[in-house]
């Protein structure tokens, strides 16, 4: 677990957007959804639902941003 992980959470849980996320942090989205889902599996539970059109931050997502902020 990294600041970096948990910075790409908080702004992955703000714009709910991996390509958004990922430009806000000048980084590529490969990048992005791997440092989040490392952090994911670091902790093991899912801070975000995914489906094919969208990203919501998970019930345990909210909480552990809100905590990371």
């Amino acid at each position: 677990m990294t600041p970096t992980e948990f910075k790409y959470v908080l702004i992955l849980a703000h714009f709910k957007h991996f390509g958004e996320a990922s430009a806000n942090c000048n980084v590529g989205q490969p990048t992005l959804s791997i440092a989040v889902k490392n952090l994911e599996s670091a902790l093991g539970i899912d801070l975000f639902e995914r489906s094919q059109s969208s990203v919501c931050v998970a019930p345990l997502g909210e909480k552990i941003s809100r905590q990371a902020q």
